[in-house]
């Protein structure tokens, strides 16, 4: 939904989603997405947060995030974005995400993976205090990420603390 909202704006670089909670712009970051599950046997919910970086300049980012992080202001040539519109498109964007996950998440998934800023990558990949390095081999059919391991094997991750390229 993210995505498909900044494609919304012309003069910005194609958005990409870093897997499993981040999107990118000019591969930095301009979002971050978190989200709280609780399940039960007949119902459930979920909680999502978000953080876009709209109207920001590189000297509103600590030091040590300004060449990591960016906003739709800096890579829309300091066209202030205007924050109503941003957020209206984007419940839209949000709510056909919601409609196509449970109609059909399959195609859901294709965008996500077509989308990846990990694709034709190598990864390092930390998860329950585990390191793993291998490449990028796609989304399973949960939006898992697959990781193509140097045995060959490829092992499934649905959760990781930290994944990085490796440049």
């Amino acid at each position: 939904a993210v995505t498909r909202t900044l494609d919304l704006y012309p003069a910005l670089p194609p958005a990409s989603i870093k897997w499993p909670n981040d999107v990118l712009l000019a591969s930095r970051k301009v979002c971050g997405i978190l989200l709280e599950s609780i399940l039960h046997s007949s119902s459930g919910f979920v909680v999502v947060g978000l953080g876009i970086n709209l109207n920001a300049t590189p000297d509103d980012f600590p030091p040590d995030l300004r060449t990591t992080a960016t906003s739709v202001l800096a890579e829309n040539g300091g066209i202030p974005t205007d924050r109503t519109a941003f957020t209206i498109a984007f419940l839209e964007a949000f709510a056909q995400s919601i409609h196509t996950a449970t109609s059909n998440f399959p195609s859901l998934l294709a965008d996500c993976s077509q989308r990846s800023s990990l694709t034709g990558k190598s990864i390092r990949l930390t998860s329950h205090g585990s390191e793993f390095t291998g490449s990028w081999a796609g989304l399973g059919p949960n939006g898992e990420l697959l990781l193509l391991l140097p045995d060959g094997s490829t092992t499934p991750f649905s959760s990781a603390d930290l994944v990085r390229p490796i440049d």
